[in-house]
């Protein structure tokens, strides 16, 4: 397996669900769990973990999983500002081949779909793959090359890489992630995708 970091993103203050939504019930667990496990299960490299907005309170709720957990004390700066926070700890020690970048909010996202990602990357230091939600829309999940961390590093807006996977379309792969893609702002978004996935 290259040796690829996975950053998780989950620095937000959820302004907009009211409630923490880093912390809300999820297949038995609550949806930051449920996504750090899945990530752990397919990688036996670093995982860190980018945090924020209430960082004490979700931080007691983990235990002590194998992860680095990161604190972006900007996390008000939005997606970019985490991004940058979690590459620069990722080059720190052992400085990886690629980097993948994965949202808290996407509980759709199957393990498998990380396993294929890590699978399509060639090693070269240019390629980005993508995720397409259909429409020309490009995002993450998101695997980027060596060549891309300074840029991610740089990161400051609340549009996170997506700038950096259109100025380089020529380099990007895609993944069909269209039945994965998930809205989860609201109460009401979180309301109707639990309903659906939990029979």
């Amino acid at each position: 397996m290259p040796n690829i970091t996975h950053i998780i993103l989950a620095a937000g203050s959820s302004s907009r669900m009211g409630k923490l939504k880093q912390l809300l019930p999820w297949k038995g667990t609550f949806l930051l769990d449920y996504v750090i496990d899945k990530v752990m299960k397919t990688t036996n490299n670093r995982v860190i973990l980018v945090l924020g907005s209430n960082y004490d309170q979700i931080k007691t709720k983990l235990g002590n999983k194998a992860i680095d957990i990161v604190i972006n004390e900007e996390w008000d700066k939005g997606l970019g500002a985490s991004i940058a926070k979690g590459v620069s700890a990722a080059l720190k020690d052992n400085k990886p081949e690629a980097i993948l970048t994965s949202l808290v909010d996407q509980p759709l996202i199957p393990e498998n779909y990380f396993t294929e990602m890590i699978s399509a990357f060639k090693g070269t230091p240019e390629q980005i793959i993508a995720s397409d939600y259909g429409h020309d829309k490009l995002g993450v999940p998101a695997l980027f090359g060596a060549n891309y961390f300074n840029d991610l590093m740089t990161l400051q807006t609340d549009k996170g890489a997506k700038s950096i996977i259109l100025k380089n379309r020529i380099h990007v792969d895609t993944i069909n992630a269209k039945e994965f893609l998930s809205d989860l702002d609201t109460t009401e978004d979180y309301q109707k995708l639990y309903a659906a996935n939990h029979q």
